[in-house]
């Protein structure tokens, strides 16, 4: 090969050799020589490749016996002579490219192309770049790892660390010494020579303290950053834990803790005995979901949040929760669900099971693989219930319903005995607070029992049922053994007829005289120029009912009954043309207004049927259009009759004074329906309908007050919302106008009403979980080897070991 200026090297010994150092055997060892072509100056080495050494893998190290023909040549040898020894790794070495041995400033370019295919080439492994630190020894790497594995909830308290400088300063002080004259030195020599033999241990006694000091304010500032091992993502567990905190979990155990505190007793273990990796998300469940903590690691937050969680009154809606739950845990890696509750009748389990995603068909089962999205992974499920309790009669239903024709007042009371034994009870009935039934009864196991009673209450009147079990012994659950039920005041209707001709008034005062028990003495049957004539007070009514063509001027308020008449203006509905003989293609048979009445078996007169628009509804049918229509305008309702009453002998049928008995009935119902008759406990009362003015008065008894309280709501777009209805009682609203609209809150839940625990066979329960040494919260280890070591410190300092 020829050399730069026309030399020829000597084979073996030309640029395609280049020899590498040898590394060390061990850490420690002699010095590493550069890696660089045979007789290239060291000055003339590109500075980038004299930081490249080769390493050495020690798989790769030959025996330190080999034969002597296995060396390679002395020419390849380590110029120092030291460890002479055989040519190692050298398929580690790579030839030069020709031009390399030229001028320095020629060779520049080379020797950086050398050095990237010598970092990047497929021997990368086998070198470094020089002044690279040794890999840190095995202890060092396992307190990297344990620190790197912690996690501190509050970093900020690192800056109470700062204290250990008062600390020092005040150890570094040095005590100031005073001269005293003595009378006879030789006294003290022997003194000061003891003191001076032992200035080095008091010095380190000194010393000792202080390290002592500065390691308890350590301990507790570990403390206060409050460390905990940090989760490992493959290995964590996400728990979803619901507290079940439904009425039922008030029932009181044998052992004096409701099912609540049980439950909550249960949450803590799972707190405790969680790993330091796992999280765990707690959520309180009735008929809502409320969230006490998202998912945490810090035991000291769930801890804290379990001390928010309280019992409702209200019923457990576990279909709800359950789907919250799945929502929740849909994108967790591996979720787990843990009821506490005591199985709500058996609805916990079978909402589970009915909840469990169902394999998708048709288009679904037949797409790719690439397209279909990936299966969510099924959350380990596990039910614990609680408690033993199963005794229990409860009140499933009390209602009353004022019977207008008769004056009369019906109540209805069904009660069940949920427990496995026999049990006699009585049942008082009260209203307005005083006694007005008491009935006792014996109810057999599982035994419904249903009784009705028989009021004159016409001023209306609040009823209270109780429960009272025989020997004065309280039953497992208070809340279903009280129920409540408003009787509304009875009320007469005023009524003005309004009809063209004499005649046509008959029918209509003949069936009204029959209904004087909803009917006020002071209504009218007038002819069209009568009404007209009538003052503007006088016109004002409940229900105007009109026959023929309308007055002038309608009134301002009430009802109106219209019976073939022209549309008042501005109703949802248009006139179409006149049928002679209309038949009935379909009417609505659960409208109060078609009640008792059957449509299809009546001949109609002639009749001009509606065309409705959606605002207004449908109650007999033509293949025309509406017969029969009702809707709401200007705050009150209309009935609208396409054909004349009073035409084709239709007042001579049953049929007359039944309808106008049903419109009086939907206009009572229409005016007095303002609130529901009864809630649910937790459940928000509002209006079924828009009220005018500003605020209205509620009415209530607030949980374990034995006096009302009485709250002024505002009102938003003419409605209210009242929400505290967490106790069972009436509650009363009072409007501008005067009116008083009541209802009550009972809880009539049979899930419930049955306590007794009902497990599911479907609930696995959770498997071994492995625990580890240390726990999860680790600032209470922190304080308690804070006090130990002021223990030992206290101890040391007594006996003048330290100072």
């Amino acid at each position: 090969m020829a050399r730069a200026g026309g030399r020829r090297d000597r084979p073996g010994r030309g640029p395609d050799r280049v020899r590498q150092a040898r590394a060390p055997a061990r850490r420690g060892g002699r010095a590493q020589r550069l890696l660089r072509p045979r007789r290239l100056p060291r000055r003339a080495q590109e500075p980038a490749l004299r930081q490249a050494r080769g390493l050495r893998a020690p798989a790769q190290r030959p025996p330190r016996a080999r034969a002597a023909g296995a060396r390679g040549p002395a020419s390849g040898r380590r110029r120092d002579g030291a460890g002479a020894r055989g040519q190692r790794d050298r398929r580690a070495a790579r030839p030069l490219p020709r031009g390399l041995r030229g001028p320095v400033h020629e060779r520049r370019a080379l020797l950086h192309s050398e050095r990237v295919r010598l970092l990047a080439g497929p021997d990368r492994g086998r070198v470094r770049r020089a002044g690279a630190h040794d890999p840190p020894p095995r202890g060092a790497g396992l307190v990297t790892a344990a620190l790197l594995a912690l996690s501190f909830a509050s970093p900020a308290f690192l800056a109470a660390g700062l204290l250990a400088l008062p600390l020092v300063a005040l150890y570094l002080i040095r005590v100031k010494r005073r001269a005293v004259t003595v009378g006879y030195l030789r006294l003290w020599e022997d003194l000061l020579v003891e003191s001076r033999a032992r200035s080095l241990f008091e010095r380190l006694k000194r010393w000792v303290s202080l390290l002592v000091q500065l390691l308890i304010l350590g301990l507790l500032v570990a403390a206060l950053l409050e460390p905990s091992r940090e989760a490992r993502e493959r290995e964590s567990r996400q728990t979803l834990v619901l507290l079940d905190a439904s009425a039922s979990m008030q029932v009181r155990e044998e052992s004096g803790q409701t099912r609540f505190e049980l439950a909550l007793a249960e949450a803590r273990r799972e707190v405790a005995a969680r790993r330091g990796e796992d999280q765990l998300m707690l959520v309180t469940v009735s008929d809502r979901v409320e969230v006490l903590s998202p998912f945490e690691r810090s035991g000291l937050r769930l801890r804290e949040a379990l001390e928010g969680a309280a019992p409702t009154q209200r019923a457990l809606a576990p279909a709800r929760a359950l789907a919250f739950a799945r929502q929740v845990l849909a994108d967790q890696p591996n979720p787990r669900l843990l009821v506490l509750s005591d199985g709500s009748a058996g609805e916990v389990a079978q909402a589970w099971e009915a909840s469990a995603p169902r394999a998708q068909e048709g288009a679904a089962e037949q797409e790719e693989p690439a397209k279909q999205e990936p299966k969510q992974k099924e959350p380990e499920f596990e039910l614990r219930c609680l408690g033993e309790t199963a005794a229990n009669v409860g009140i499933t239903r009390f209602a009353a319903r004022k019977n207008t024709s008769l004056g009369t007042d019906y109540v209805l009371a069904v009660l069940r005995n949920f427990g496995p034994e026999q049990r006699t009870l009585r049942l008082e009935l009260s209203v307005d607070g005083e006694v007005k039934r008491v009935l006792p009864r014996t109810l057999a196991p599982g035994q419904e029992l249903s009784e009705r009673f028989q009021l004159t209450l016409p001023e209306g009147g609040t009823l209270r049922l109780a429960l009272a079990h025989e020997g004065g012994q309280p039953d497992a659950l208070a809340s279903d053994d009280v129920a409540y039920a408003i009787v509304r005041p009875a009320r007469l209707r005023k009524v003005l007829l309004v009809c063209e001709r004499e005649a046509q008034l008959l029918p209509f005062r003949l069936a009204f005289e029959a209904m004087q028990e909803v009917v006020d003495p002071s209504s009218q049957a007038l002819t069209r120029a009568e009404y007209e004539a009538l003052p503007a007070a006088e016109r004002a009514a409940d229900v105007t009912l009109c026959v023929g063509p309308l007055p002038k001027e309608l009134p301002p308020r009430g009802n109106l009954f219209l019976v073939a008449t022209p549309l008042p203006p501005g109703a949802p509905a248009e006139l179409g043309e006149l049928e002679a003989r209309p038949t009935v293609f379909d009417w609505e048979r659960g409208h109060v207004l078609n009640r008792y009445l059957n449509w299809r078996d009546l001949p109609l007169p002639a009749a001009a049927p509606l065309q409705l628009q959606p605002e207004a509804e449908a109650l007999v049918s033509s293949y025309e259009g509406a017969l029969v229509a009702a809707w709401s305008q200007g705050g009150r309702r209309v009935i609208h009759v396409s054909f004349d009453l009073t035409g084709r002998l239709f007042p001579f049928r049953l049929a007359f004074p039944i309808l106008l008995r049903n419109a009086l009935a939907w206009f009572e119902l229409s005016e007095d329906l303002l609130l529901r008759p009864s809630y649910a406990p937790g459940e928000v009362i509002a209006p079924l309908r828009s009220l005018p003015g500003e605020s209205v008065q509620v009415e209530f008894f607030p949980p374990g007050a034995s006096e009302p309280r009485r709250e002024e709501l505002p009102l938003r777009e003419g409605r209210f919302y009242f929400s505290e209805t967490e106790a069972p009682g009436p509650v009363g609203f009072t409007l501008p106008s005067g009116a008083v609209h009541a209802t009550c809150v009972n809880l009539f839940a049979p899930g419930e009403s049955a306590v007794a625990p009902t497990p599911s066979d479907s609930a696995a329960p959770a498997a071994a979980r492995e625990r580890s040494l240390l726990p999860n919260e680790l600032w209470p280890l922190a304080v308690l080897l804070a006090l130990l070591v002021y223990a030992l410190e206290w101890g040391s300092y007594h006996r003048r070991w330290t100072e």
